[in-house]
């Protein structure tokens, strides 16, 4: 067994005890052919090969003009690569290639500045799970193999595709952001008996999903907006995806009727109020298929639906529920007072009639980048509930108001039932998250901003009452707590209790998806100040 103490080493990444690290240690580029190459040497920090302890490979920094950052050929024990940045190596060149490997898990690395981030090449049974793989010609390629799994990457802003497939069959890709691409979101060559579902598709240049050939391929549950230079209107010259292929399915089965997908360019008629839009959409190519199911906003619960990497339009949000008490502290002259806490567009930290204002300096937005949305949260006042939706970026986290409650009843019942309650009584806004710059929402009134420079402390925890979302925000000598307690959204709870997940596991899968995009959101600084405790 290899050395399992990342004290030894100088590599980054996760403690003895598993706790997540967010550094990277530099390490030239790796090179692994067959079993006997998984060696310290070669950057594997620890692990015996075996199902229940992979070899690890973690928390390298590699960019170095090389063809391949990391290169693993012709093995079968398991390993991880994990929570690496491997990057801008040459337009020719392959950040993680594997080739003839199967049993791999290639799990939460960033791989940008390749002809292609990772690439599999006759490789089998293995998983790529919450990859960040901008900015190369190809986010993933995968070729001549079978089984694999892409799930919950990011695979948007490349120059050609986000996903590529080409003789792979029996993939499961699930749950990815394929977004402003320079061709197509997914694209499909002589791939066979897969399945795509929850996928984000936006604003590829050419079709969202590209089925060049291929046969058997069941394509459910997927969000299409505004690729092939489509917009809320159909038009037959904007299709948004391609079918070259026979047989494939673009809607699942089931009774009384199947789900297919979400286009925004046809949402209606619903005369019956099924969900589904009553005429299917055609899709583009030779097969002459349609999805005959295609789903109006809200669409059915899936997980990856819950809580998006990257910003997806309102329209598609599921509801989910925080309920959140704001305790603002001044620490002046020994005094604890506590009332309800505003934070405004320009971070200002005031209190109830505009008191202890904190004006905000150097603080320019030119680069900010949205990150993640979190479509719903209730924030418990003095005077009853309010609707908030959250836009994450990678400067603040806007609190953008959708309802104010007309009623006291909520805050006369308080928690979750006052809030849900009012939430009913409520007449609700829709916020068009998709077009509006952060910017613009956060100068709108009624809107919250939490500047994440400022956070002094945050924690996502498990405790007696379920999970828990705290922040600490200090500006010269004054502090502001936010905590806020997540609930699991009722269409999601039926979808994991049909699959026979507990609750708790599901909540735990819930607060994983937050903890991403906020791991994404903050910068190294901030991030160590984060703890995750579950």
């Amino acid at each position: 067994m290899l050395l399992s103490s990342l004290s030894i080493f100088s590599a980054p990444g996760r403690d003895s005890k598993g706790a997540h690290i967010l550094s990277y240690a530099y390490h030239p580029d790796i090179s692994i052919n067959g079993d006997s190459g998984f060696t310290n040497a070669s950057g594997v920090v620890w692990g015996s090969g075996t199902s229940s302890d992979p070899y690890i490979i973690e928390g390298w920094d590699i960019s170095v003009f090389q063809i391949y950052g990391i290169i693993v050929t012709g093995t079968t024990a398991y390993f991880t690569i994990r929570d690496c940045y491997i990057h801008h190596g040459g337009s020719h060149h392959y950040g993680i290639y594997l080739n003839g490997v199967s049993n791999a898990t290639i799990n939460n690395n960033t791989c940008l500045g390749y002809y292609a981030g990772i690439f599999l090449g006759s490789s089998n049974n293995n998983t790529l799970i919450n990859n960040n793989c901008p900015d190369n010609s190809e986010g993933i390629c995968i070729a001549y193999s079978s089984g694999n799994t892409l799930s919950d990457n990011n695979c948007s802003d490349n120059g050609v595709d986000g996903i590529y497939l080409y003789e792979s069959n029996n993939s499961v890709v699930s749950g990815n952001d394929c977004s402003h691409n320079g061709r197509g979101g997914i694209y499909f060559e002589s791939s066979s008996n897969c399945s795509l579902s929850g996928n984000q598709m936006r604003n590829n240049s050419a079709y969202g999903l590209w089925i060049q050939s291929g046969s058997g391929i069941t394509i459910w549950n997927n969000t299409f907006i505004g690729n092939n230079g489509a917009n809320e209107t159909f038009y037959a010259s904007h299709i948004q995806a391609f079918d070259g292929g026979t047989n494939n399915f673009w809607n699942s089965s089931g009774t009384p009727h199947g789900y297919g997908n979400r286009w925004n360019d046809w949402t209606s008629p619903d005369a019956d109020k099924d969900g589904i839009v009553d005429k299917p959409y055609t899709i583009w190519g030779s097969a002459g298929t349609k999805d005959y199911y295609p789903q109006i906003i809200p669409p059915i619960a899936a997980s990856s639906d819950l809580v998006f990497p990257i910003l997806l339009t309102a329209m598609t949000v599921i509801a989910s529920v925080i309920i959140v008490t704001f305790i603002f502290l001044r620490k002046r002259k020994g005094e604890k007072v506590e009332h309800p806490l505003l934070i405004d567009e320009s971070n200002n930290i005031k209190g109830i009639n505009n008191q202890n204002r904190i004006p905000s300096k150097g603080f320019h937005m030119e680069d900010e980048r949205r990150i993640g949305l979190i479509p719903r949260v209730i924030v418990q006042g003095m005077m009853g509930p309010k609707e908030y939706g959250i836009l994450v970026t990678n400067k603040r986290s806007i609190l953008v108001l959708e309802t104010s409650s007309g009623t006291t009843i909520g805050a006369v019942l308080g928690g979750a039932v006052g809030a849900a309650i009012a939430g009913a009584l409520s007449e609700k806004k829709e916020t068009d998250y998709m077009n509006s710059l952060p910017s613009e929402l956060a100068h709108v009134k009624g809107n919250l901003v939490i500047r994440h420079a400022n956070i002094s402390k945050m924690e996502l925890k498990k405790g007696l009452s379920g999970f828990k979302l705290r922040f600490e925000v200090t500006k010269d000598g004054d502090t502001a707590k936010v905590e806020a307690l997540l609930s699991l959204p009722g269409e999601l709870a039926k979808q994991k209790k049909a699959e026979g997940m507990k609750t708790k596991e599901a909540m735990s899968e819930y607060a994983e998806k937050i903890r991403r995009i906020y791991e994404q959101a903050l910068s190294p600084e901030i991030l160590q100040r984060v703890e995750w405790k579950w």
